[in-house]
C-alpha cells in the first residue's frame, strides 16, 4: 500500500500528459478496487472465523450436555441401584422377622412374671404415690400444696420411674 497515488499529487503535478494522466487514473482506481477486494477477502474470512467459532461453542455446549446427560444417568443408575439393594434388604429382614415371630409363637414356655413385669411395675409404682401418707410427706418437704401441679408431678416422676425400673428389671429377668 506503499505505491499508493493520491489525487493531491496527480493536482500538484499539474499539466502531465493525457496518456500519464489516464494510467494514473486507471492505477488510482485500480487501487481502489484493490482496497475493496481485500476488504472483501477481510470480511469473508472474519465472516468465515465468526462461523467456526459459533460451530466450536455449539460442539462444546452438545458436549457439556452430552456429558450432563451422562452424568444424571450414572446417578439415576446409582440410585436404582442402591433402591434395589434397600428392598432386598428389607425383604430379607422380613423373612428374618416373620422366622423368628413363628420361633417366638411357637414358644410357650415364657414365664409369667416376665410377661406381667411392666404391669407390677407400674402398679406398684401408683400405688407408692397415691399413698396419702406418702403424698403428705413429699407436700411437706417441697413445701407446696397438694393440687394439680402436685398430680402432674407425681405422674412426671412415675413415669420416669417406671421407664428406669422397666429397662433396669427386663434385663435380669
Amino acid at each position: 500500500m506503499e505505491n499508493r497515488t493520491s489525487i493531491e499529487e496527480l493536482m500538484r503535478q499539474g499539466s502531465n500528459s493525457n496518456s500519464n494522466d489516464n494510467s494514473m487514473v486507471d492505477s488510482i482506481l485500480e487501487e481502489i478496487q484493490n482496497d475493496k477486494q481485500s476488504q472483501a477477502v477481510n470480511s469473508m474470512q472474519q465472516q468465515q472465523h465468526q462461523q467456526q467459532q459459533n460451530q466450536d461453542n455449539e460442539a462444546r455446549i452438545l458436549q457439556a450436555q452430552q456429558m450432563e446427560a451422562q452424568r444424571i444417568m450414572a446417578q439415576r443408575e446409582a440410585m436404582e441401584q442402591q433402591q434395589r439393594m434397600e428392598l432386598l434388604q428389607r425383604q430379607q429382614q422380613q423373612e428374618f422377622m416373620k422366622h423368628n415371630d413363628i420361633n417366638l409363637s411357637n414358644n410357650d414356655n415364657i414365664p409369667l412374671l416376665k410377661e406381667f413385669l411392666p404391669t407390677l411395675i407400674f402398679l406398684l409404682i401408683f400405688v407408692m404415690l397415691n399413698i396419702t401418707q406418702i403424698n403428705g410427706f413429699i407436700c411437706n418437704s417441697l413445701s407446696i400444696e397438694n393440687n394439680n401441679i402436685f398430680i402432674f408431678l407425681k405422674a412426671f416422676v412415675g413415669s420416669i420411674l417406671f421407664f428406669g425400673l422397666n429397662k433396669l428389671l427386663s434385663n435380669y429377668v
